[in-house]
């Protein structure tokens, strides 16, 4: 039974993984609570997440908050082309679906869904190799 309670056993560094994570899921959706800022926070969890998995976690807030400092700007106007992006293919798939009819618009359902696909993936992996590159916002001329 004392084992059971050991801090180096397996089952006790899984729990705390899933608790980090948890954690880290709540600092990202209080974070995102402003839509403009949802591509700080996803950059910042993904940030984390990665310190985590090479068991560098210094403060899984403090790391989190300074990612959104360092990668505001960058991952903002990223996340903002992205919404603009989703959104144009969005209403464009509404108009679709209202305008449809089976002989003229079914070429134009297949791009439209193709056009999704693609737009999905890489808006998937778009944070991920922000937060990985940390690619910084080139100082403005003034």
């Amino acid at each position: 039974m004392r084992d059971l309670c050991n801090t180096d056993k397996p089952l006790f560094a899984v729990l705390t993984k899933l608790t980090y994570s948890a954690y880290l899921n709540i600092l990202w959706l209080v974070c995102s609570l402003p839509i403009v800022t949802i591509g700080a926070s996803t950059t910042a969890l993904f940030y984390v997440t990665l310190k985590m998995a090479e068991d560098r976690d210094d403060g899984l807030t403090r790391m989190f908050f300074k990612a959104f400092r360092e990668n505001f700007k960058p991952a903002t106007k990223l996340w903002l082309i992205l919404l603009a992006v989703g959104s144009f293919l969005a209403a464009d798939g509404f108009v679709l679906r209202r305008m449809w009819s089976e002989n003229i618009f079914s070429g134009r359902c297949s791009l439209q869904c193709l056009l999704v696909r693609l737009f999905c993936t890489a808006s998937f992996c778009c944070m991920p190799f922000l937060c990985w590159h940390g690619l910084k916002t080139p100082p403005s001329a003034s």
